[in-house]
């Protein structure tokens, strides 16, 4: 489904998913990698969007998982309890709702799909129509924030 990962990248992707946020320093120290090669990976994954990073305190950086990284994770091993949950209150919806929405990506992916955000996620499922009755009802909580903000722009227009 998405461009090919390789073990330690998952490696680095797992761990960053299941303690964000973190530093590129903790990844290493607590995968034993070599600083650079965890550094380099970590700037990668975060170009091809799988990470995110902020800005913290003395100049580092810290990383989260992004919407699609635990898809990704998803993909290779399965539906952990632990990374459903992480995406659904990353994308602002309840378990079984955010893994209806995964299952449907899955089977629908197209590289222009726009996972971080689930709100133009939806959009962009419903512009091309590819969203059937069950998964409708799956995202009402979604339809209805994009219907709430596109009132605050036909309002303040």
């Amino acid at each position: 489904m998405f461009d090919k990962l390789d073990e330690r990248e998952y490696l680095i992707l797992s761990y960053v998913a299941m303690r964000e946020p973190v530093t590129a320093y903790r990844i290493a120290v607590d995968n034993r990698l070599f600083f650079s090669y965890t550094y380099k990976k970590v700037v990668e994954l975060e170009r091809r969007g799988f990470l995110a990073s902020a800005a913290a305190s003395r100049g580092q950086r810290v990383y989260k998982a992004t919407p699609m990284g635990i898809i990704a994770l998803i993909q290779r091993e399965g539906p952990r309890r632990y990374l459903v949950d992480k995406l659904a209150s990353k994308w602002g919806l309840d378990g079984p709702r955010a893994l209806a929405l995964v299952e449907k990506v899955a089977k629908l992916y197209r590289p222009d799909m726009p996972l971080n955000d689930v709100e133009l996620l939806y959009i962009y499922l419903v512009k091309r129509g590819l969203i059937d009755g069950e998964l409708a009802a799956a995202l009402s909580p979604v339809a209805e924030r994009v219907k709430a903000s596109l009132r605050v722009v036909c309002t303040s227009v």
